[in-house]
Formats: structure tokens, C-alpha cells, sequence
């Protein structure tokens, strides 16, 4: 049994870390999702109350070093794709409001779920998070 438990610790603190790999993009409270690694903290959220196709969509997009101090100035891409559809992917137009938090609008062309993801590369990392919605 003494043996048995330091290898059971140790596959314990493995699969830990496998998650913590896995789970990056992580839900928040409400919608959203966030990214959160690196030296940075990514996130993403609808800004609105119904989606409706060929209408724009707004998305808020948060970003803040390991200090929890805003980053702007910064290159964030917005896009968004219908999963298992063949719409493509959609860019979308994303705008800094203030430092550290940018607005995101994309146009859905037809009703049904959509994802939204944005991306960025800093600090040599690509860091992607995204969020579903549902568009009438």
C-alpha cells in the first residue's frame, strides 16, 4: 500500500495538470468565456439581448495582463463561423472603448447557433477563446 500512494498522488497531480492544459477557454458566470495563460487574461461575452440574422452582433472583449492592469493598443482579430455549416467564417470589426476593453460586432447570416472567437497573438503566444450563441 506504501508504494501504491505516491503513484496515485503522482497520476492525481498528472491529471491535474492535463485539465488545467485543457481548460483554458473556461466558462464564466452568465455568458462568456475567458482564456486565461501566459501572462494575460482574455475574455469574451455577448453584448446583447437576441442575436437576429443580417443584423450585427456585439461582443465585449476584455484584456488584462497577470496583474489584473488593462492591455490595449493590442492586434485582436473577432470572427465568427456556424459550426458543422458551410457559412465560412465571418470577420468581424472590433474597436478599443477603453483601455483594455474592445467592442466586437460580426454579422450572422442566418438563424440557428453561431461562435463567436477572438484571438491574438502576445507575448510569442496565440491565445483564442470563444463563446456560442443562438441567432433568430
Amino acid at each position: 500500500m506504501k508504494r501504491l500512494l505516491p503513484l496515485l498522488l503522482l497520476c492525481g497531480a498528472l491529471a491535474q495538470l492535463i485539465y488545467i492544459r485543457i481548460d483554458r477557454e473556461q466558462a464564466l458566470a452568465g455568458n462568456g468565456a475567458r482564456y486565461r495563460d501566459a501572462g494575460f487574461d482574455l475574455r469574451i461575452a455577448a453584448d446583447f439581448e437576441e442575436a437576429r440574422s443580417m443584423e450585427p452582433s456585439a461582443f465585449r472583449i476584455e484584456l488584462k495582463d497577470d496583474t489584473g492592469a488593462p492591455v490595449d493598443g493590442t492586434s485582436l482579430r473577432l470572427s465568427i463561423t456556424m459550426p458543422g455549416m458551410l457559412c465560412g467564417t465571418i470577420p468581424g470589426e472590433i474597436a478599443e472603448i477603453a483601455p483594455g476593453v474592445y467592442r466586437a460586432t460580426a454579422i450572422p447570416v442566418m438563424a440557428g447557433s453561431w461562435q463567436a472567437r477572438a484571438s491574438l497573438g502576445l507575448a510569442g503566444v496565440e491565445a483564442r477563446v470563444s463563446t456560442d450563441f443562438e441567432v433568430k
